[in-house]
């Protein structure tokens, strides 16, 4: 990671206009900041965004579920994709108020 992401972090931030980063993080901040992504912000399902990850499915799956998960990890994937562009373009999130019932 050393020699890969930080010799570019000065520059990336300079594009984007932000601030460098300057405080230590690992490829697993990374791995968990995707992972939130998936299914927090690009409406990923977890057991794809698992995938994504190449996490092993434990339990009763790992036995039963055979299933060729690579479209669906796709689409993940784009769907990350289009997720940063978004953000690298500066736009807003969709943000869908929660209402509660009305009593």
């Amino acid at each position: 990671m050393h020699r890969h992401i930080w010799p570019r972090i000065e520059t990336a931030a300079q594009q984007l206009g932000v601030d460098p980063i300057t405080e230590h993080f690992t490829r697993h901040d990374l791995r968990r900041t995707v992972r939130t992504g998936l299914t927090g912000w690009a409406g990923v399902l977890p057991d794809a965004a698992e995938r994504v990850l190449n996490h092993s499915i434990s339990g009763l799956r790992a036995h039963y579920d055979f299933a060729d998960y690579r479209p669906h990890v796709t689409e993940a994937l784009q769907r990350w994709d289009a997720e940063l562009a978004r953000i690298l373009a500066g736009e807003q999130a969709a943000v869908v108020p929660l209402r509660r019932p009305s009593e």
